[in-house]
């Protein structure tokens, strides 16, 4: 990681204590600079015959104070902890194109966005498959001491996943959990359908094979594996919140050339309800 950058929706700008400690945490801990974008659209004023109601330009004069408001308290914050910082206002150009122009294609980017309620997102949550770089999402909940970071891998390559994408996030989970303050694992879950169960103890030894075959080729002591029987959907996030993990490091797949939708139902189960933050990885 050589660069970050935090994208805030500012119509609903509130960022709790926790979240500034874990933008501070990450810059201190990774040594990077960060670029604050601060997204200050307010998309019913794109709209032109809306500003010239009176009641609405006093509303958008105070939507803007409060902007700015939010803008002063978050540089005040990162700068009495000593956090080198830039602010980027979108205001009235895209943010797209905004978030390429901050982006280093010479570097490896890391863009951290916060969760919202499904009704309440950004609209930057519909096209994480188009961005160029890895998504860190960010929810509320304050991070455990150590810092407990899973790493999800599929070492058969199914669901159309290209090879190199478990051996980058097995590259990501160490720089988080290498660190003398944090630790990692390495898991894969193993979903034997009900047609195959009279198979299930051969279906587990393949998929206990090659998570052992893969965890050897990548340097990862057997100790810091674990295979999860069962649907994904189901026993990931079941055993998330049994070892209290504060990071999830996962693929991020597109499964059409066409449209870049996210179909795997695990990723997007837990995109709809994260259990912890979560490392979006992606092969660029």
């Amino acid at each position: 990681m050589d660069k970050v950058i935090w994208f805030i929706d500012t119509r609903s700008p509130e960022i709790g204590h926790s979240t500034i400690k874990k933008i501070i945490d990450i810059v201190n801990s990774f040594a990077v600079p960060i670029d604050i974008i601060l997204d200050k659209r307010t998309r019913s004023v794109e709209r032109l015959y809306l500003p010239d109601w009176p009641e609405d330009k006093q509303q958008l004069a105070r939507h803007r104070t409060q902007q700015n408001q939010f803008a002063s308290e978050l540089q005040r914050s990162l700068s009495d902890k000593n956090i080198k910082h830039r602010i980027v206002d979108v205001v009235d150009a895209d943010y797209m194109t905004v978030l390429n122009k901050c982006l280093n294609p010479r570097v490896n980017n890391l863009l951290i966005i916060n969760d919202q309620p499904l009704s309440k997102r950004h609209p930057i949550f519909q096209h994480l498959c188009q961005l160029p770089c890895s998504v860190l999402l960010l929810t509320t909940k304050p991070w455990h001491s150590p810092f407990n970071v899973l790493a999800a891998v599929d070492p058969l390559h199914e669901n159309a996943r290209p090879q190199t994408l478990d051996t980058t996030i097995v590259e990501w989970a160490r720089k988080w959990g290498d660190r003398p303050d944090a630790e990692w694992q390495l898991v894969h879950c193993c979903f034997v359908s009900p047609l195959y169960l009279k198979h299930k103890k051969a279906i587990v030894g393949i998929h206990t094979d090659e998570l052992d075959n893969f965890a050897r080729a990548s340097g990862v002591p057997k100790s810091k594996t674990r295979l999860l029987q069962g649907n994904p959907e189901s026993v990931l996030p079941q055993y998330i919140k049994e070892s209290q993990t504060d990071l999830l490091v996962i693929g991020l797949v597109a499964r059409t050339r066409l449209r870049n939708f996210l179909v795997g139902s695990t990723t997007t189960l837990l995109l709809a309800s994260p259990p912890c933050d979560m490392l979006f990885i992606k092969t660029i």
